[in-house]
C-alpha cells in the first residue's frame, strides 16, 4: 500500500491533512450487474467494497462504460452524457464474432441499512432495461416502476442525477468553463434544496392549473347568470300553468267519478233483473228436460218395436237363406268327394320322387366326410413345419443381435479414438498458433527496440525546435488578446438585444396563451350548449351527430348583430334567440318526435316555408324621428335564406337611443310590435315597459359568437407576431452563438498558445526524462525478448509430443478399423440367413392358411348337405301323412251328404213359422208411434216459452254490456290520465263531488291554458338545476381561491427555505474551497462569487482563483492541470459540506502530472473514510491508493472482460 507521505517542492516532505467528517457513508454501492450494455456483451458482475475501487485498462477497453452504466441505471436520460446519440446506441451492437443483442440491462444493488433512501428496505436493487424497439423497463426491487420513481428515490440523497457523485474528465473542465447557473446546481445539491426546487416546480404547475380552472369557473358562472333571468320568468309562467292544469284535473276527475258512480248503480239493477230471468229460464229448462226424456222414452220404445220388426224380417230372411245354403252345401259335398280321389293319386307319385332324392343326398354326404379327414391330416403336418421354421428364425435373430451389439461397442471405441485424435490435433494447432504469436511478438519487440532508438534521436532535436517556436507563439498571443476583446464587446451588444427581444416574445406568448385559453373556453361552452334550453341543446346536438337531418339553425347563430346592439336585440328577442329555424315543416315533425321519444324537453321551431311575412317598418317613416336608430330588421345582418326569420322577429321592432326617445316614438308611431333601447329597455304595445340594471354576467349568445370570431382573428395575429419575434430571437441567438463560439475559439487558441509556451519552457527537462524512460524501456524489452524465447522453446517441445501422440492414435485407429470390417461382414451374413429363414416361415404359414381355409369350406358344405338331407326326410314323412289323412276324409264326406239332406227339410218348416211372428211385430210398432206424437207437441210448447225468455235476457245483457263498456272506458281514462283506480272512484267522498265545477268551468280553464301559449314545463326544474349549479360553482370558486392562496404561501415558504439553505451552503463551500485549493496548490487564493446576490433563487456562481506566483486571472487562462486541480478543489469542498455516499470519478486525474496525482490520491484516500469511491484511472499513484483493483480488457475484439484483485492481498 502506498504511503501518504510524498515529496513536495524543494524536496521537503509534506502531508495533506483535512478535517473530514467522521461519519461513515450509510448508503453505498454493493454490486452492479451489466448485460448487453455497450461493450459488455456477456453478464458481468462487479462487487464494490467500502473505500476506493479502481478500474484500469488500456484505452478503448470499455472502462468508462462502467461509469456510464451506473449513471444510466440511476436515471440518466440525456444519451449524450452517455457518449451516445440515441438510446439504441447503449445496446451491444455485435462484433466480428458476435451477433447484436436485443436488450441492454443494468442492475445496481445499494446498501440502505440506515434508510437514507426513502424506501422501507435495507437493500435496494435498481434495474433498467432498454430494447431495440425503443421500449424501456424500470424496476425497484424487481417491482415495475417509472423513471420518475427512480429520480425521486435518489432526490436529495447526494447520489442522484445532476449531483457531484459522478464526474468525468470532460465534466471537470465544464465545472469551471460552464455557465454560472450550471455550477449553482452543484451547490443546490450540497444544500439539499433540490427537493425544494422540485416541490416548487410542482406547486407552480398546480398554481397555473388552479388559475386556469378559476378562469373557466368564472366564465361558466357568467353564462349561468345569463340563463337564470329568462328561466325565472319561464318558471313563474310554468307554475301558473301547473295551477290551472291542477284545477282542470280536479273538475274533470269529479265529473268522471260522478258518472262512474251513476253507471255503477244502473249496472247493479240490470244485474238483479238478469238473475230473476235466469232463474225462470232455468226452471223452464228443467221442464223441457223432463219432456225431452219422455219423448226419448217413447222414441226408445218405438225404436225397439222397429228393431223387433226388423228382427222378424231378418229371422225370416235367415231361414230362407239357410234353406238355400243347405241346398248349395249338398252340391258342394258331392264335388269335394271327387277332388279327394284326385289328391290321393298325386301324393303317391310325389312320395316316390322324394325317396329317390334322399338316397342321392346320403351318398354325397359320405364323400364329403372322407375329403375333410384328408384336409385335417395335412393341416397338422403344416403346423409342425411352421413351428420348426420359427425356432430356426429366432435362433438366427439372437446371433444377429449379439453380433450387432459387439459391432456397436467397436464403433463407440472408434468414435472415442477419433475424438481423442481431434482434441490432440486441436491442441497441436493451438500450440502452433501460439508459436506463431510468440514469433510475431518477438518480431514486434525487435521493431519496438528499433523505434525506441529512433525516438531517442528525435528527443535530442526537440529542445532546439522549442526555442524557435516560443517567439512565434508570443506574437500570436498579442494578436489573439486584441481580437478577443473585440469579440467580447460584440457578444455583449448581441446579448442586450437578445434580452430585449426575448422579453417582447415572452409578453406576446403570454398574451397569446391568455387569448387562446379564453377562446378555448368560449368554444367549449358553445359546443356544450351552455346557456341553451335543454330541448334546443338536444336538437342541435342530434343534428351535428347525424341522429337528425342537417338543416337546424338557432336564431342567435343566423343573425349578425353589431356590438352596440347586443343588449337591444337580446332584450327584443329574449328566449326567441333560441328558436330554431328550419327549411320546412317535415324537419319540425322529425325534431319534435325526437324530443318526445327521448324526453329531452321542448323547443320552438320556425319553419320558413310557413312563417308569416309581416310588413317591415318602412325606413321612410323613420326618417326625421329624433332618437330612433332604425328598424332592427335593417340593423342586423343575415343570410338571404334566413330572411323570413329576420322579417318575422325583427321586421316590426324599433331600436331607440334611450328610454325617452322610445317613449316618444311609442306615443306618436303606429304599426310596431316592440321598441327597445340601446341599453336594453323594452316597450310593448300594451304599454308594459321592462328595464333596470342587469347583473354582471358573461357574454350573451350573440356577443359570444362575435367574441369567438374576434378572438380567432386576434390569436392568428398574435401567432404571426410570435413567429416573427421567434425568428428575430433565433437570428440573434445564432449571431450571439457565433460570437460566443468565436470568443471561445479565441480563448481556446490563446489558452493553447499559453499552454504551449509552458510546455516549451520544460521541453529540455522533458526530453531528458524521456531519454531515461527510453533506456528503461529498452531494458524491459530485452527481458521480454528473453522470456519470449523460452516460451517458444517450451511450445516447440509440446508440439513434438503431440505429433508423437497423434502417430500412435493413427496406428490404433487402423487396427480398430480392420476389426470393425470383420464384424460388419459377419453381421451382413447373419442378416441374410435371418432373411432366408423368415421367407421359409412365411411360405409354410401361407400354405397352412390355405389348408385351413379349405377345411372351413368343407365343414360349411357338409353342414349345408346335412340340412338338405333333413329337409328331404321331413318332406317325405309329411306327404305320407297327407296320404293317410285323405283316406279318412273320404269316409267323412259320405256321412256329411246324408246329414245335409236332413237339415234342408228342417229349414223349410222353420221359414213358415217366422212369417207368422213378423205380422205380430208390425201391429205393436203402430201403437208406439201414436204415443210419440203427443210427447213431441208438449216439448215444442215449452221450447217456445224458453226462446221468449232468452230474448228478454239478451236485451238485458246488451244494456249491461254497454254500461260496463262505458264504465271501463271511464275507469281507463281515470287511470291513464289521473291514476285513479275503480275502488277509489266508487268510494270517492260525496263532499268532493259537490264542490266540483261544471263543464262550463272546464271550457273556461282550457281557454285560459290555451291563451298562455307555449309553456316550458321544464323551466322550473331547469331553473333549479342552473341555480344549484351556479351555487355549486360559487363554492368551487371559493375553494379555488383558497387553494390559490395556499399555493402562493407554499411557494413563499419554499423560497424562504431555499434562500436560507443556499446562502448557508455557499458560505461553507467557499470556506472549504479556499482551504482545499491552498492545500492542492501549496498556496494561492480561491473564492466563489454570486452573479446576482440580490436574487438567491436564480443567481449563478462564478469561480475566481489565483495560483501561487500568478496574478488573479480568467479561468480560461489556466493550464489544463491547473483547471483540473481547481475543479477537484471545488468538488472536494462540496463533499466536505455534504459528503456524497459514493462518488464515481472517470479519469479526472488524467491532466495531472505525477506530483499532483499523488496529492489527488491522498485527498481521495482521506475522503474515502466518509464516502465510497470508484475511480477510473491510468495513473499508478491512484491505483496504489485503491483497496480493490479491477482490470478491463478485450480478450475478444469488441467485448469487454473484467479481472479483479484485492490490493491488501498483493
Amino acid at each position: 500500500m502506498a504511503s501518504p507521505w510524498r515529496a513536495g517542492k524543494g524536496g521537503k516532505p509534506f502531508r495533506l491533512s483535512l478535517q473530514v467528517g467522521g461519519r461513515k457513508a450509510t448508503l453505498r454501492l454493493k454490486k452492479i450487474q451489466i448485460r448487453g450494455f455497450k461493450t459488455f456483451a456477456d453478464t458481468t458482475e462487479i462487487e464494490f467494497t467500502p473505500g476506493i475501487t479502481a478500474v484500469v485498462g488500456p484505452n478503448g477497453s470499455g472502462k468508462s462504460n462502467i461509469s456510464d452504466a451506473i449513471a444510466w441505471v440511476m436515471g440518466e436520460t440525456n444519451v449524450r452524457n452517455l457518449r451516445a446519440t440515441r438510446t439504441e446506441d447503449v445496446i451491444f451492437n455485435g462484433s466480428a464474432a458476435r451477433k447484436p443483442v436485443g436488450l441492454a440491462e443494468v442492475t445496481l444493488t445499494l446498501d440502505n441499512s440506515s434508510g437514507r433512501l426513502p424506501i422501507g428496505f435495507s437493500e435496494v436493487t435498481i434495474t433498467r432495461r432498454a430494447f431495440r424497439s425503443g421500449d424501456s423497463e424500470y424496476f425497484i426491487n424487481k417491482v415495475p416502476c417509472r423513471l420518475r420513481d427512480i429520480y425521486e428515490l435518489f432526490l436529495d440523497s447526494g447520489a442522484g442525477g445532476g449531483a457531484y457523485s459522478m464526474i468525468s474528465q470532460g465534466e471537470v473542465d465544464a465545472l469551471l468553463t460552464g455557465k454560472p447557473e450550471d455550477r449553482r446546481e452543484l451547490l443546490e445539491e450540497a444544500a439539499g434544496v433540490k427537493k425544494y426546487r422540485h416541490r416548487r416546480n410542482e406547486t407552480c404547475r398546480k398554481l397555473e392549473h388552479t388559475r386556469e380552472n378559476l378562469s373557466r369557473v368564472d366564465d361558466i358562472m357568467n353564462e349561468l347568470q345569463a340563463q337564470m333571468e329568462p328561466l325565472a320568468e319561464q318558471a313563474e309562467k310554468a307554475i301558473r300553468y301547473r295551477e290551472l292544469t291542477t284545477r282542470l284535473r280536479e273538475i274533470e276527475v269529479g265529473l268522471l267519478v260522478s258518472r262512474v258512480q251513476t253507471l255503477n248503480s244502473e249496472i247493479e239493477g240490470w244485474r238483479s233483473r238478469d238473475g230473476e230471468l235466469r232463474d225462470e229460464l232455468a226452471a223452464l229448462e228443467r221442464r223441457i228436460i223432463e219432456q225431452t226424456q219422455e219423448e226419448e222414452r217413447c222414441l226408445e220404445s218405438a225404436r225397439k218395436a222397429r228393431e223387433e220388426l226388423e228382427a222378424a224380417h231378418e229371422t225370416l230372411s235367415r231361414a230362407q237363406s239357410r234353406a238355400e245354403r243347405l241346398r248349395s252345401d249338398l252340391a258342394l259335398a258331392q264335388a269335394r268327394r271327387q277332388s279327394a280321389e284326385e289328391t290321393r293319386r298325386r301324393l303317391t307319385l310325389e312320395i316316390a320322387s322324394l325317396s329317390s332324392r334322399l338316397q342321392e343326398l346320403e351318398e354325397r354326404s359320405s364323400r364329403s366326410g372322407e375329403e375333410l379327414q384328408d384336409v385335417l391330416a395335412r393341416r397338422s403336418a403344416l403346423e409342425e413345419e411352421v413351428r420348426r421354421a420359427r425356432e430356426m428364425s429366432d435362433g438366427v435373430a439372437a446371433k444377429l443381435a449379439e453380433c450387432e451389439e459387439e459391432l456397436a461397442r467397436h464403433e463407440s471405441g472408434a468414435r472415442g479414438l477419433a475424438e481423442d485424435k481431434a482434441a490432440q490435433r486441436s491442441r497441436l494447432e493451438s500450440c502452433r498458433a501460439r508459436m506463431r504469436q510468440l514469433e510475431e511478438e518477438a518480431a514486434a519487440l525487435l521493431r519496438r527496440q528499433e523505434e525506441l532508438e529512433e525516438r531517442r534521436g528525435q528527443r535530442s532535436a526537440e529542445a532546439g525546435e522549442a526555442t524557435a517556436a516560443a517567439a512565434g507563439l508570443e506574437e500570436r498571443l498579442r494578436t489573439l488578446d486584441c481580437e478577443l476583446e473585440q469579440a467580447r464587446s460584440a457578444a455583449e451588444r448581441l446579448a442586450a438585444s437578445l434580452r430585449d427581444e426575448s422579453a417582447r416574445l415572452e409578453e406576446i406568448t403570454r398574451e397569446h396563451l391568455e387569448q387562446s385559453s379564453r377562446l378555448k373556453t368560449l368554444k367549449q361552452m358553445q359546443e356544450a350548449g351552455e346557456g341553451l334550453y335543454a330541448g334546443v341543446r338536444a336538437v342541435l346536438a342530434a343534428s351535428r351527430q347525424g341522429r337528425l337531418r342537417p338543416g337546424y339553425a338557432m336564431v342567435a347563430d343566423v343573425l349578425e348583430v353589431p356590438g352596440h346592439l347586443d343588449q337591444a336585440i337580446e332584450a327584443a328577442l329574449g328566449g326567441a334567440l333560441q328558436d330554431i329555424a328550419v327549411r320546412d315543416f317535415s324537419l319540425v315533425r322529425e325534431a319534435i318526435e325526437y324530443l318526445k321519444q327521448g324526453g329531452h324537453g321542448r323547443a320552438t321551431f320556425l319553419p320558413m316555408d310557413r312563417l308569416e311575412r309581416p310588413e317591415v317598418l318602412s325606413t321612410q317613416r323613420l326618417r326625421g324621428e329624433k332618437g330612433i336608430v332604425g328598424c332592427a330588421y335593417d340593423l342586423v345582418g343575415f343570410a338571404p335564406e334566413y330572411e323570413p326569420v329576420a322579417r318575422l322577429l325583427l321586421g316590426r321592432v324599433l331600436v331607440a337611443e334611450d328610454l325617452d326617445s322610445a317613449a316618444e316614438a311609442a306615443r306618436r308611431m303606429r304599426g310596431w310590435s316592440k321598441i327597445v333601447t340601446l341599453d336594453g329597455e323594452l316597450l310593448l304595445p300594451s304599454g308594459a315597459v321592462t328595464g333596470g340594471s342587469r347583473p354582471r354576467r358573461g357574454p350573451g349568445l350573440t356577443e359570444r359568437r362575435r367574441e369567438i370570431a374576434a378572438l380567432e382573428e386576434s390569436v392568428r395575429g398574435l401567432e404571426r407576431r410570435r413567429r416573427e419575434c421567434e425568428a428575430r430571437v433565433a437570428d440573434l441567438k445564432e449571431h450571439l452563438e457565433r460570437e460566443t463560439h468565436r470568443t471561445g475559439e479565441l480563448q481556446k487558441e490563446a489558452g493553447e498558445a499559453r499552454l504551449a509556451l509552458t510546455r516549451i519552457a520544460g521541453a529540455r527537462d522533458a526530453a531528458a526524462n524521456a531519454l531515461r524512460e527510453l533506456e528503461d524501456s529498452s531494458r524491459e524489452l530485452a527481458g521480454r525478448l528473453e522470456g519470449c524465447s523460452r516460451a517458444r522453446q517450451q511450445t516447440q517441445d509440446e508440439i513434438r509430443m503431440l505429433e508423437a501422440m497423434l502417430s500412435d492414435s493413427d496406428a490404433a485407429g487402423d487396427e480398430l478399423e480392420a476389426l470393425l470390417e470383420a464384424r460388419r461382414s459377419e453381421v451382413a451374413a447373419l442378416r441374410a440367413e435371418a432373411a432366408a429363414a423368415m421367407r421359409s416361415l412365411q411360405e409354410t404359414a401361407a400354405e397352412l392358411s390355405a389348408v385351413s381355409e379349405r377345411e372351413r369350406a368343407l365343414k360349411q358344405a357338409g353342414a349345408a348337405l346335412e340340412e338338405d338331407l333333413n329337409r328331404t326326410r321331413s318332406l317325405l314323412e309329411e306327404r305320407k301323412r297327407e296320404l293317410e289323412a285323405g283316406g279318412d276324409a273320404g269316409e267323412r264326406d259320405a256321412l256329411e251328404l246324408e246329414e245335409l239332406a236332413a237339415q234342408a227339410d228342417e229349414a223349410a218348416a222353420e221359414m213358415e213359422a217366422r212369417q207368422v211372428e213378423l205380422m205380430q211385430a208390425q201391429s205393436r210398432a203402430q201403437e208406439l208411434l201414436n204415443a210419440l206424437d203427443g210427447a213431441s207437441r208438449a216439448l215444442r210448447e215449452s221450447r217456445e216459452r224458453s226462446a221468449a225468455l232468452a230474448s228478454e235476457l239478451h236485451e238485458l245483457e246488451l244494456a249491461l254490456a254497454r254500461g260496463e263498456a262505458e264504465m271501463a272506458q271511464m275507469l281507463e281514462r281515470l287511470w291513464d290520465e289521473y291514476e285513479i283506480t275503480r275502488n277509489d272512484a266508487l268510494t270517492w267522498p260525496e263532499p268532493l263531488l259537490v264542490k266540483h265545477g261544471t263543464a262550463a268551468e272546464v271550457a273556461r280553464l282550457r281557454r285560459e291554458i290555451r291563451a298562455m301559449g307555449e309553456v316550458n314545463t321544464g323551466a322550473v326544474a331547469e331553473f333549479e338545476r342552473v341555480r344549484e349549479r351556479w351555487e355549486f360553482l360559487a363554492s368551487q370558486r371559493a375553494d379555488l381561491e383558497e387553494a390559490e392562496r395556499d399555493l402562493l404561501q407554499a411557494i413563499r415558504e419554499i423560497d424562504d427555505s431555499t434562500r436560507g439553505l443556499f446562502m448557508e451552503t455557499f458560505e461553507r463551500v467557499q470556506e472549504h474551497f479556499a482551504e482545499v485549493f491552498t492545500l492542492l496548490f501549496g498556496g494561492g487564493v480561491a473564492r466563489l462569487e454570486l452573479t446576482q446576490p440580490e436574487n438567491l433563487l436564480e443567481t449563478g456562481v462564478e469561480v475566481f482563483v489565483q495560483p501561487p506566483g500568478k496574478t488573479l486571472q480568467n479561468m480560461n487562462l489556466l493550464s489544463g492541470g491547473e483547471k483540473a486541480l481547481t475543479a477537484q478543489a471545488l468538488l472536494f469542498a462540496l463533499m466536505r459540506v455534504k459528503p456524497s455516499p459514493f462518488c464515481v470519478l472517470d479519469e479526472v486525474d488524467a491532466p495531472l502530472d505525477d506530483a499532483n496525482v499523488v496529492r489527488f490520491a491522498e485527498l481521495v484516500r482521506q475522503y474515502a473514510r466518509d464516502s465510497q469511491f470508484i475511480v477510473i484511472t491510468h495513473n499508478r499513484a491512484t491505483m496504489e491508493a485503491a483497496d480493490v483493483l479491477y482490470g478491463v480488457t478485450m480478450r475478444e475484439p469488441g467485448i469487454s472482460s473484467l479481472y479483479s484483485a484485492k490490493l491488501s492481498d498483493v
